[in-house]
């Protein structure tokens, strides 16, 4: 099973303050996943009155009926997506919907994970949807308890995915290339190279094109050069990646002589 990519564009994500009375008992056929940013979310879930204060990551299972109000007059913020369970079972390989039972947790990696996927920007490129995706099937999985066989990683598939990563491929390089390319089913080898090399094929890449641009920077290139050279769709795109994995801009980056 796959996610079609037209599909990671129509997923919803809202972010809202909510000082009223609250939502009255419904139902999604989605996944809810959400960050309190502000004051305590409590609703009501299988049975039990729940609360969920900002840092906390919240998961609704699908079809389970619920409703949310703030715990005081200050009201609530909260920032949410609503992931449909193919998209998680694409990931996992069709194994039991992981449930989480208890609806909020303090587990630091499903908590960052839930914070990627509700971030704006995350489904305006299908790549960075995949694999932020895979971190949040993997952490829903983990932190249900949901079990799987383990299996010996395709040290081969790995090294041949991280070869044709290493020559920067041009353009859009999507998971199922690196599947023609491997043999291997894309997912399989996402798991298999996060063993192996300790980061998903989406991240290596950008770890090599931040490299590349950061040689062609020192050696006087413009930024608009070094992004085009490093296979970045522009100097906007190759900015907003150089920052989230090197923590200053490009310009800031050469201005502090850090190399």
């Amino acid at each position: 099973m796959q996610c079609p990519r037209n599909e990671f564009h129509l997923i919803e994500r809202a972010s809202n303050n909510i000082n009223h009375s609250g939502f009255s008992p419904h139902r999604h056929d989605t996944y809810t996943v959400a960050l309190t940013t502000r004051g305590t979310q409590t609703f009501n879930y299988r049975g039990a009155l729940r609360r969920s204060l900002p840092g906390q990551a919240l998961i609704l299972h699908p079809d389970e009926l619920h409703d949310g109000k703030p715990c005081d007059e200050a009201g609530f913020g909260y920032c949410v997506a609503y992931i449909p369970p193919s998209h998680i079972q694409t990931i996992l390989g069709c194994v039991d919907l992981p449930f989480v039972a208890e609806a909020v947790s303090s587990d630091a990696a499903l908590v960052a994970a839930v914070a990627r996927v509700v971030a704006p920007g995350c489904a305006d490129d299908a790549n960075d949807y995949q694999d932020a995706i895979f971190e949040l099937a993997c952490a829903i999985e983990r932190v249900s308890g949901l079990r799987r066989p383990r299996h010996r990683p395709d040290i081969k598939a790995v090294l041949t995915a991280q070869q044709y990563l290493d020559e920067l491929p041009e353009g859009g390089t999507h998971l199922e290339q690196m599947e023609n390319i491997t043999g291997r089913d894309r997912w399989n080898l996402c798991r298999d190279f996060r063993r192996i090399l300790g980061t998903s094929p989406y991240r290596y890449l950008q770890y090599r094109r931040i490299a590349h641009a950061k040689k062609l920077l020192r050696a006087g290139e413009s930024f608009a050069e070094a992004a085009y050279a490093s296979g970045f769709a522009d100097q906007s795109h190759f900015t907003r990646i150089f920052r989230n994995f090197v923590g200053l801009t490009p310009a800031s980056w050469r201005a502090s002589a850090l190399f």
